[in-house]
Parts: C-alpha cells; structure tokens; sequence
C-alpha cells in the first residue's frame, strides 16, 4: 500500500474532536505507512470544525471540509470517497470509540483479497438500547439485504481506493453500512470483516442515531 486515507465524520464532536486526532496521529505514525487525515465536519453548531482546524494547521497530515448544512451520516461517507489521496479509505467515527491502531486488521484483510471490510463490535460499550436496537438492524439486514457477517452499522469501514471511486451518489439515509453492502453486491465487491477495539463514549452525545429499520427499504 502506498497511501491510506482516513477519514473522521463529526458533527458536534468539541469534547472529544482533538483527543480523536491526537490519538489517529500517534497510531497511524505507528502504522508507519504514508497517511492523510480528513475531517469531515457535517455543519457542526459547536467549536468542533474550528478545533479541528487549529489542530491540522500544526500537522502537515490532517485537513478538514466543512459541508455547508447538514447533509447527514450517509453524505459525510460520500465526502470522504470524493477527498481522498489514499490508495485505502477507513471512515471513521469520531467519537473515540474505535481507535486506528486495528488499521493493520482492515489492511490484511484487502490484502488477503477484500475490496471492502467492515469492523465488527463483537465486545460493545454501549448503552444497552443501542445494542438491542444494532441487533434489530442486523436481523433486518440479513433478512432483506442478504447481511452475511455481524455488524452493519458499525462506525469503522475501510475499501480500496476502486470502492470509493464507484459510488456516484448516496441515498440520503442516516446509515451508510447498509448502502455500502448493497452496493458492493451490486458491482461484485468481495466483502470481509474484522474484529475491532470498541470503547465507551467519553464525551458528547451521540447525533447519528440509530433510526427505524423501515430505511433499510430504501436500499433494497
């Protein structure tokens, strides 16, 4: 791999935005591959585009876009596949929980052959609805969207730069993991998974709420 590309989705992420990026500097220098950082900030109404901002014009790796309103999760995904540099995409959530010292699972997996892999929470620090209600949306997936692995939803993905290129728009939906799968089936994507670290919120509060499974329908 030449270059790996990640990209962070925030929207009012102020208490936890600099401990995310200071945490994503010391773990890919650890990757030790070339990386960039993207900071995608969907039109937050608190400091968390500024912080991010003060903090890539002292690292040469880390640049930030702004959407100008907020265009949801699923467009935040999108923005990321039309920034990049790398050869490799990881969207990342930024709320700290998922770290990127799991980058070099992801990137056995594709080298193994993936084109796309998903991370999977199999040991979550959530609060109990929020499992049960992941655990709804996985159940729906498998039964409407041919779901084969574990966890849809979960906030860490990577795919190969060919991925990211592909996808033209998004349908405009507050999950993308389901978009993703489906899209892959589509164009003949081989898909994989990976175990990954998952840690409790430190701060702030959640705003990509889980919705009701009934927008699965709209990606069938």
């Amino acid at each position: 791999f030449m270059k790996i590309t990640v990209a962070y989705t925030a929207r009012n992420e102020a208490d936890l935005i600099l401990t995310t990026l200071t945490d994503a500097v010391r773990d890919m220098d650890a990757v030790g591959l070339p990386y960039e950082i993207i900071v995608v900030d969907n039109a937050s109404t608190d400091e968390t585009a500024s912080l991010a901002e003060r903090f890539a014009a002292t690292h040469e790796h880390i640049r930030v876009i702004r959407h100008p309103s907020n265009l949801g999760y699923a467009h935040s995904n999108f923005t990321a596949y039309k920034n990049f540099t790398g050869d490799i995409v990881a969207v990342v959530d930024s709320d700290g929980q998922q770290v990127l010292r799991d980058v070099p699972k992801f990137l056995a997996k594709i080298e193994g052959g993936a084109d796309v892999v998903f991370g999977w929470r199999k040991q979550r620090n959530d609060p109990a609805l929020r499992k049960i209600i992941s655990f709804g949306l996985n159940v729906s997936a498998k039964r409407m969207l041919r779901w084969k692995l574990h966890d849809i939803n979960c906030g860490f993905r990577v795919v190969t730069a060919k991925v990211a290129r592909s996808f033209t728009d998004v349908v405009p939906v507050n999950y993308f993991g389901p978009e993703l799968w489906v899209h892959s089936l589509q164009h003949g994507f081989v898909v994989d998974e990976v175990i990954v670290e998952h840690f409790e919120r430190k701060g702030g509060a959640s705003i990509r709420s889980e919705e009701h499974t009934s927008e699965l329908q709209s990606l069938r």
